[in-house]
């Protein structure tokens, strides 16, 4: 794997990762314990009340999933080839800018 990666594209890929990461465990958990609570006691609540009303409040909930799932899978190859290239682009930026130094340390020798 690290053979293959240039400097850039680890250097994005450990950014990105480490963001993400943390934006997870910062929002993430806190929203989906958050959320999951609600839904739950909503929807207990809509049974309770009106079990008709329920399942038909409730109808939408698998299209919207199934909307989600392949919203997912036609995302996520989009989000790896940016990933690519943010990484040629910070692999770019890396060489080029180690290069200054090189260029001025070859300008004072001469």
């Amino acid at each position: 794997f690290f053979s293959d990666k240039q400097t850039g594209e680890m250097m994005s890929i450990l950014s990105n990762d480490v963001n993400r990461l943390e934006r997870f465990l910062n929002d993430g958990m806190n929203s989906v314990f958050r959320l999951s609570v609600m839904v739950i006691g909503i929807g207990v609540l809509l049974f309770w009340i009106n079990w008709q009303l329920a399942l038909v409040a409730l109808l939408p909930v698998p299209v919207i999933a199934g909307f989600t799932y392949v919203f997912i899978k036609i995302i996520q190859p989009k989000y790896a080839e940016v990933r690519s290239t943010v990484g040629k682009m910070n692999s770019r930026l890396e060489n080029n800018l180690g290069g200054i130094q090189v260029i001025k340390a070859a300008n004072t020798e001469s």
